[in-house]
């Protein structure tokens, strides 16, 4: 924590109003927040139980009182200008100003690797950018955003899950919807770089992980709703995949393994109803098959 707000307090664009979420943490993450916020007027936090990524960003969002925001994981770092040149990026039909995403590739974060965009170009459409995100993320979502599209996700993303319960990815699905309320996006020089964390969600047996699949509904039934085209089956084999990847990884530490198994099989019928002539969906659709159709467990 202390390595990202000194990085957030050495940015070249200084005019931050800095809003630090503690979403629940075990550690001694909430007496840092408050050291530094005692020596710095523009650190302000908030603490609350654990209630995911998505309900600490929009803590932090309503408490802020700026046009626009970013958000950098407290294991994360920006490069030194990252900010300076997304700010400068704007202009009046520009809606999020992405970084260059530079991905650790090793636990000492000591090697990194550039994320690839779906295209060379430096600015593209939103919705470009939402239909390259609807299953591998394309286009990543880390940048500056008008507050206002930021606002307009979260209210589109409780219309679909009205009881706004935690389906773990919940913050990727706002992501995404950012995209599709935007009008453009451009990419910027600065670098967001995205550090080795083996406490993620993704790193780390977590039992209710396979609930992402609801927020695949979710996306499915936006893009139904607001006339996009899309390919399904791919967006559900791509879920479905991944959980079967991660129950696989992960069985023996599930005390809830007859839940991802009906949530897996009810899917893959799904997946078998709908048609996709891809060789890559065909193989892993066999697999699925073999594997959760004709075998028990």
């Amino acid at each position: 924590m202390a390595n990202c707000l000194d990085n957030l307090l050495s940015q070249s664009y200084s005019n931050l109003e800095i809003w630090v979420v503690d979403d629940g943490s075990t550690d001694k993450t909430v007496d840092i927040i408050r050291n530094y916020a005692k020596d710095h007027k523009n650190i302000h936090y908030i603490v609350q139980a654990n209630k995911g990524a998505a309900k600490a960003r929009e803590a932090g969002m309503l408490r802020c009182d700026a046009e626009f925001v970013t958000f950098l994981d407290a294991d994360d770092l920006f490069s030194p200008d990252a900010i300076l040149l997304a700010m400068s990026e704007f202009n009046k039909d520009i809606d999020i100003i992405l970084y260059k995403l530079a991905v650790s590739q090793n636990e000492q974060n000591s090697v990194f690797k550039l994320h690839e965009y779906f295209t060379e170009d430096i600015e593209f459409t939103g919705l470009m950018a939402f239909q390259n995100c609807l299953s591998e993320w394309k286009v990543h979502g880390l940048g500056v955003f008008r507050k206002k599209i930021f606002l307009d996700s979260y209210n589109l993303y409780k219309k679909y899950n009205h009881n706004g319960e935690n389906y773990i990815n919940n913050d990727e699905i706002i992501t995404k919807f950012n995209f599709l309320n935007a009008r453009n996006v451009r990419v910027c020089d600065g670098v967001y770089y995205y550090n080795f964390n083996t406490n993620s969600t993704t790193k780390k047996a977590h039992p209710n992980f396979y609930k992402i699949i609801n927020n695949t509904h979710i996306i499915i039934q936006a893009c139904h709703d607001h006339n996009i085209p899309f390919n399904e089956s791919s967006i559900l084999m791509y879920d479905v995949w991944l959980v079967e990847s991660k129950f696989k990884q992960w069985k023996s530490e599930l005390s809830n393994a007859s839940d991802w198994k009906k949530a897996l099989r009810l899917e893959i019928k799904k997946i078998i109803s709908l048609e996709n002539k891809g060789i890559t969906f065909k193989l892993r659709l066999k697999y699925l098959k073999k594997r959760w159709c004709f075998q028990k467990y």
